[in-house]
């Protein structure tokens, strides 16, 4: 026991949780001191989602980093028909960006 009251009952490895519109974000502690936010539906697989990154990082007794094969890393590859591509090329066109 301490002689002087805890800033916080928080582990150093909690995360910390919050909505913000449709999406629920997940603010996870590293080993190198900057945290890594990964952002979730706010959906039911969302929520479960970001509870299994939890339980994943909760064994450790020090924050760990964010796994690398976690599906919020990786973003799908955009496919763009040409049809589309040309659509947006003129749209950018007619507002002087291209």
């Amino acid at each position: 026991m301490t002689a002087s009251p805890a800033p916080s009952a928080r582990p150093a490895s909690a995360a910390i949780a919050w909505v913000q519109g449709d999406r629920l974000f997940v603010e996870l502690p590293t080993k190198t001191g900057v945290p890594y936010i990964v952002a979730y539906r706010r959906t039911l697989e969302g929520l479960a989602a970001a509870l299994n990154i939890l339980v994943e990082n909760s064994d450790s007794l020090a924050p760990a980093p964010a796994p690398a094969a976690h599906p919020a890393v990786r973003r799908p590859l955009a496919t763009f028909t040409e049809d589309q591509r040309e659509g947006v090329r003129a749209i950018l066109k007619s507002k002087g960006i291209l």
